[in-house]
C-alpha cells in the first residue's frame, strides 16, 4: 500500500512583488510548520486606477459568465 500525504501550495497568478520581497512565501511555509513568526500588519496599498481597472474586470468576468451559471 502506497499512502501519500501532505500539503501543496501554488503561488497563481497576481503576485505582488512587494510582498513576496518582504519573505511572503517563507512566511507561509513558517505558519505551516508551527514555527513562531511575527506578522508585519503593514498593508499593501494597491494604486486606485489599478483597483478601478480589477473591479472592471471582475464585473465583465460575471457578465459573461452570467450566460452560463447562476450567478448574485
Amino acid at each position: 500500500m502506497v499512502e501519500l500525504g501532505g500539503v501543496v501550495f501554488v503561488l497563481e497568478g497576481g503576485y505582488n512583488s512587494d510582498v513576496l520581497s518582504r519573505g511572503g512565501s517563507r512566511l507561509l511555509i513558517d505558519i505551516m510548520s508551527n514555527k513562531d513568526v511575527e506578522i508585519n500588519e503593514e498593508v499593501a496599498q494597491t494604486d486606485p486606477r489599478i483597483m478601478a481597472r480589477v473591479n472592471s474586470v471582475i464585473r465583465d468576468v460575471i457578465n459573461i459568465q452570467r450566460n452560463y451559471w447562476r450567478l448574485a
